[in-house]
């Protein structure tokens, strides 16, 4: 819970800065190899204010403007979400977790969902939030990406104006039976398109690139 929204903002700001000054300062050679691994480019790295946390730490979390208690920075990839140079929200992608298959909300961070590119035909929604972002990397002229880490938070996009002058949505999720099993449920209950299951990023971007030659 946010108690004062403007601290918080102002230690986001703080801690999204020094985390994209490590990722392309010194020694950060992991955290670079592994963003090319997954076929992020360095220009579009930078774009996305990408950042490295090299450690996870503990703040007080009085001190970001939450209520009382521990405020967890785990180590992993920083992936900030800014609209009109307003910082929404703070993810990160531990991934040197091989527990962990998805990126962290940071406590605080508004819930909205990651909504990359401009209105288009076309609309994708995933909810691994670095597929999402090759995804968008490959296809942002011919596709908007949507991003929804936490699946409770589908029915806030499925509920507005977004889809209006979309004629295709596709929900896409690897070949997971549990995220599947969601993923079917949404689309039938919000008459979406299709579903599109892959296990690789480039099985996921030939889909789109096939649907997009294809018209």
């Amino acid at each position: 819970m946010v108690l004062n929204r403007t601290l918080w903002e102002k230690k986001a700001i703080a801690f999204v800065t020094r985390s994209h000054q490590h990722l392309w300062g010194k020694n950060n050679e992991d955290p670079l190899v592994w963003l090319y691994e997954q076929g992020l480019k360095n220009q579009f790295v930078k774009q996305m204010h990408l950042g490295w946390n090299k450690h996870s730490q503990k703040r007080n979390s009085q001190n970001w403007g939450l209520k009382e208690g521990s405020l967890v920075l785990p180590a992993g990839i920083v992936i900030p979400y800014i609209i009109k140079k307003n910082l929404k929200s703070i993810m990160i992608y531990p991934y040197q977790d091989k527990n962990i298959k998805n990126a962290v909300i940071l406590p605080g961070s508004q819930g909205d969902p990651m909504i990359l590119g401009n209105p288009k035909k076309n609309v994708a929604i995933l909810t691994n939030v670095m597929d999402g972002l090759y995804l968008f990397q490959e296809t942002k002229e011919q596709l908007q990406t949507i991003i929804v880490p936490d699946l409770t938070k589908f029915t806030k996009i499925a509920d507005t104006s977004l889809f209006e002058n979309a004629q295709t949505i596709i929900t896409c999720c690897c070949s997971n039976k549990q995220d599947i099993k969601v993923f079917q449920g949404f689309t039938d209950l919000y008459n979406l398109s299709s579903i599109c299951q892959y296990k690789t990023k480039k099985q996921l971007t030939a889909y789109f690139s096939k649907m997009h030659t294809n018209k």
